[in-house]
């Protein structure tokens, strides 16, 4: 009997200590096929760049992915505060994939997620992190471009933790970004307590859509009382409730409404040369990046653009021109000057260039002869007459034209040219033309006398016989007055008497 209690007694004792065992090993096997405590967003795509994140709420690590098509420029985590910043990094590489791991301490954020690529795209959603209140927020789909604006302008972006069933006041907010980001932020964050405050902020209609979107459009030739200038542009909402957030988007605006104030300098008057001038509009005053178109009309009525060695760069655009004035009359020089909004402005310079005319220079056999003089030339021998040496500024130089004329009658149209001995006789007027292109000239006139021909020779007898003439007529007249004056003489003295005693 006792055998048997004791048998009885260590199979009771072995069922209880596997009863324990099983219920020790039961919640282990429930925690084995319990799902791991992950949160997952859904992938979300704009303006080429895509974000989604994970959210491990036992070890509260924030997993953010990214991918755009163009290089990143930086990342930004923040909560409903953005000066709350919970992580940022600014690429200095050129990547184009990247993974971001982030710690929240209390395991509660309503955590903006804000990408920019290099090309000034954004993308921002945000993640809803833990239990407690999530305030409505919004998140920026589309910006305009960093370029400056002169018309209109639009956002688009998605709303957060909104409930359609309770109003909602929002506004579009701008801040001179002169005044600093930091103070900019300063007074976004308190609009509502400040509504209007420090900061322009207009009446901007949002457009709702069903799913949670939005859009803003926004004329700025229709806010007047918005300046030209930088601008931060932030954003405020809030419900019912005073449950409020705000932020500033990344990407400035920039306003620009007026056209460039041209500055078009240069001369007015020069003188006809290959001497280059300046025409310059970098003086030209604007906010933004500016592009110059250039037309220059010649004194002939033609137009052109600068050619290529007279165009002056700077940073890839045409401020100035280098202009070699080679043509007489007037130029005029058109400048159209765009800035980086499309607004544009027209200038004109004119500009007149003095014709100089050429100078001639007339040489015999080499040896330079002066306008007027008188040359006796040797009967039996060839002379070389030249115009090579006249002179005109040097763009007039190839140009010029010549004219030699013998008596008046034109017998060359060369520089230079050879006149022998039997071609004249006598005694000539030669004449020199020298012309430019413009049509002014120069002329030296000298006279020729051909020693020993047989028309110098008559000349000379003739001369000979001239002259003894007028000596024998001033000799007989030299003795005709003599003999005047010495009868005239014995009239006048008295006949001499010797005194008589």
């Amino acid at each position: 009997m006792k055998s048997f209690i004791s048998l009885a007694l260590v199979i009771s004792l072995l069922f209880t200590m596997v009863n324990l065992n099983l219920r020790e090993e039961a919640p282990k096997s429930e925690e084995a096929f319990d799902p791991a405590p992950f949160m997952h967003s859904p992938q979300s795509t704009a303006n080429g760049i895509m974000i989604s994140w994970q959210w491990d709420n036992q070890s509260n690590i924030l997993q953010i992915n990214s991918q755009s098509q163009s290089p990143f420029h930086n990342i930004e985590v923040y909560d409903e505060d953005p000066s709350n910043m919970i992580f940022e990094y600014l690429f200095v590489d050129q990547v184009n994939t990247a993974e971001w791991n982030m710690t929240i301490s209390d395991g509660n954020c309503t955590c903006m997620i804000s990408i920019n690529s290099i090309e000034g795209h954004l993308h921002q959603i945000v993640a809803n992190i833990g239990e407690e209140v999530h305030v409505p927020m919004i998140a920026m789909t589309s910006t305009p471009s960093t370029d400056p604006h002169r018309g209109s302008i639009s956002y688009a972006g998605n709303s957060y933790n909104v409930n359609e069933n309770i109003s909602l006041s929002n506004t579009l907010i701008f801040c001179q970004f002169s005044a600093g980001h930091q103070s900019c932020e300063s007074t976004i964050s308190d609009y509502w307590n400040n509504v209007g405050g420090l900061v322009d902020s207009f009446s901007v209609n949002w457009t709702w859509e069903g799913d949670e979107s939005f859009s803003i459009n926004l004329n700025l030739q229709d806010v007047s009382q918005l300046s030209d200038g930088e601008y931060y542009v932030g954003w405020a909402l809030r419900d019912e409730n005073l449950l409020s957030s705000w932020s500033i988007i990344p990407n400035t605006l920039i306003v620009d409404r007026k056209a460039p104030e041209i500055s078009l300098a240069g001369p007015v008057m020069v003188n006809e040369s290959s001497q280059k001038i300046t025409i310059d509009a970098s003086q030209t005053d604007d906010q933004s990046s500016l592009f110059y178109s250039w037309i220059i009309y010649l004194p002939d009525g033609s137009a052109r653009g600068p050619y290529e060695d007279e165009k002056q760069y700077l940073n890839d655009v045409v401020p100035s021109l280098l202009i070699t004035p080679n043509i007489s009359g007037e130029w005029i020089f058109k400048a159209t000057i765009t800035d980086e909004a499309g607004n544009q402005n027209v200038s004109n310079l004119t500009l007149f260039v003095a014709n100089l005319g050429p100078v001639a220079h007339l040489a015999l056999n080499s040896i330079p002869i002066q306008d007027g003089s008188s040359h006796q030339l040797v009967h039996g021998r060839e002379w070389m007459f030249s115009a090579n040496a006249s002179t005109d500024t040097s763009n007039d130089a190839d140009e010029l034209t010549f004219s030699w004329l013998l008596d008046g009658v034109e017998i060359s149209a060369q520089s230079e040219f050879h006149l022998e001995e039997h071609e004249i006789s006598g005694v000539h007027m030669l004449n020199l033309i020298v012309t430019d292109d413009d049509g002014a000239r120069d002329e030296i006139s000298i006279s020729l006398i051909i020693a020993g021909s047989e028309e110098t020779v008559k000349e000379g007898k003739s001369i000979f016989v001239a002259v003894g003439i007028s000596l024998l007529l001033v000799i007989i007249g030299t003795v005709s007055i003599g003999l005047f004056w010495a009868r005239n003489s014995k009239r006048i003295l008295p006949d001499w008497k010797p005194n008589s005693k």
